[in-house]
């Protein structure tokens, strides 16, 4: 193999890596109100109102445009690992 092709390997093996990071992370998880039932959403968190509400990107790549009184529970795996990091401190 020559070096070219070995640095053109390494970069593209290093560019997917980088696009599963946000992967590493953790996942937000939103509980929301459909009429009389509820639905837990995993993904992230895009943008959140003023108001509360949020606009929420599932995994499915759905964005749901979810009210502040339509969320009912909001969670993250973020904050988990966080805690979980900080631990031995």
């Amino acid at each position: 193999m020559t070096s070219s092709l070995q640095v053109g390997a390494f970069i593209l093996v290093v560019a997917v890596w980088l696009s599963a990071a946000p992967d590493l992370e953790g996942l937000d998880y939103v509980t929301i109100r459909q009429g009389e039932r509820q639905r837990e959403l995993a993904g992230q968190v895009e943008v959140e109102a003023v108001d509360g509400g949020v606009l929420f990107l599932a995994r499915d790549g759905a964005l749901w445009p979810v009210t502040k009184e339509d969320l009912v529970d909001r969670r993250s795996d973020a904050d988990r690992h966080a805690a979980d990091c900080s631990w031995g401190q």
